[in-house]
């Protein structure tokens, strides 16, 4: 009994010992912050303040030496928290943020290793200045906006496609936040009308940089647009435009210049003079019959012109005027008429006769076919009688 009262108490003794050590390691620490909470982070740099009492670091500061590495960051990669410059610098091939640059590369650029897009452009701090060939678009990780079009760098690198680094990409005189915000221009093509002056120039000559019809020097000058439309074979209908096609290839003469319709029909004449126009379609008038309309946008009745419904027109177009004309193309055989009646034979001439002399009666009669008739049907009742004859005698001598 006394053994084993003996093995009880020295593991009484041991139970008390485990117990003992942790409560005073905990009871110093207390002592050395008496009024820091284990669960407290002032500054939010990941050490609690009862930690930072340990380090010696500020618990209102989240890098309380100012290298550019919080105060938790710097313990947990063994550097020194209160050195700026120690030889204890933070790991080099550490990236804190994930943007393909570490800390150490951040630091010497100047941006936040603790954020990706560091002046918050949309483009991360490597797409900006990656150190790898081709990585980089050229742009300030620092600036919103590099080139100061008033456009973010992500904007125009992932959306508008215009150059983050030039602030007027397509070089037309019009910044590229101007082409988008003002004149709602194409800021990759100088000239968004394709009239063949650039944008700047059509807005400092105060002309549409949207309108291939306004451009500079074209104020006194009116333009004209033929459109050549055939009507299908037989067509009696009234629904022109619905029921027609183009007609390409053919032959246009206006004001003696001579075109031809392109793939839709169409021919455009620009510099024409204020006057009357002679319009002349190459298709012969004993080839079709014609329609023809001239208009503009501005007055909804047709304009009156010469040689109405002819392949030959004369019409009068306005100063700075775009005038529209359609020449209808109804083939002959397509007019609708009524198909001409076929032409009659020529009666043939007729041969003279030779009169019949008549024959000298010999007073035999012309058989008829009642006569005909007569002559078979006595035929059949001799035969008869014969047959019957023939039987009579012979059941008499079969008798005899």
């Amino acid at each position: 009994m006394t053994y084993r009262r003996l093995i009880f108490s020295l593991a009484a003794l041991l139970l008390l010992g485990l117990i003992a050590v942790p409560t005073a390691a905990r009871a110093q620490v207390e002592q050395d912050a008496p009024n820091a909470p284990a669960d407290i982070d002032t500054d939010g740099d990941g050490l609690s303040d009862a930690d930072e009492a340990i380090y010696s670091t500020d618990p209102d500061k989240y890098d309380t030496d100012g290298d550019g590495f919080g105060d938790n960051f710097e313990v947990v990669n063994g550097s020194d928290p209160l050195n700026p410059n120690g030889p204890d610098g933070p790991n080099p091939g550490l990236d804190t943020d994930g943007d393909l640059l570490s800390d150490e590369q951040e630091a010497e650029i100047g941006t936040d290793p603790t954020k990706p897009d560091t002046d918050g452009d949309g483009l991360t701090d490597f797409g900006e200045v990656g150190f790898e060939p081709g990585s980089s678009t050229g742009t300030d990780p620092l600036k919103f906006d590099t080139d100061d079009d008033r456009l973010s760098d992500g904007f125009e690198v992932k959306e508008f496609g215009t150059d983050p680094t030039l602030a007027d990409s397509d070089e037309d005189g019009l910044g590229d936040g101007d082409e988008l915000e003002i004149h709602q221009t194409d800021a990759l093509n100088p000239d968004s009308d394709g009239d063949g002056f650039s944008d700047g120039d059509e807005i400092d000559a105060g002309t549409d940089p949207l309108d291939p019809d306004d451009f500079p020097g074209a104020v006194d000058e009116s333009v004209l647009l033929v459109e050549v439309r055939i009507l299908p074979v037989d067509y009696q209908g009234n629904d022109y435009v619905g029921d027609s096609e183009p007609l390409p290839n053919v032959g246009l003469t206006v004001a003696d210049s001579d075109f031809t319709t392109d793939a839709t029909g169409r021919v455009v004449v620009g510099g024409l003079p204020e006057g009357n126009i002679a319009v002349t379609l190459g298709v012969p008038g004993d080839f079709a019959d014609f329609l023809t309309f001239y208009g503009n946008d501005f007055i909804p009745e047709p304009r009156q012109h010469e040689g109405q419904n002819t392949n030959s027109t004369v019409v009068y177009i306005a100063p700075d005027e775009t005038l529209y004309g359609t020449f209808y193309v109804i083939p002959a055989d397509a007019r609708g008429d009524d198909p001409a009646p076929a032409p009659s034979p020529a009666p043939q001439p007729q041969q003279p006769t030779t009169p019949v002399k008549a024959l000298p009666s010999t007073g035999a009669v012309v058989a008829t076919a009642s006569t005909n008739s007569g002559v078979t049907l006595a035929l059949i009742v001799s035969v008869g009688a014969i047959l019957a004859t023939m039987g009579v005698l012979g059941f008499a001598r079969r008798r005899a």
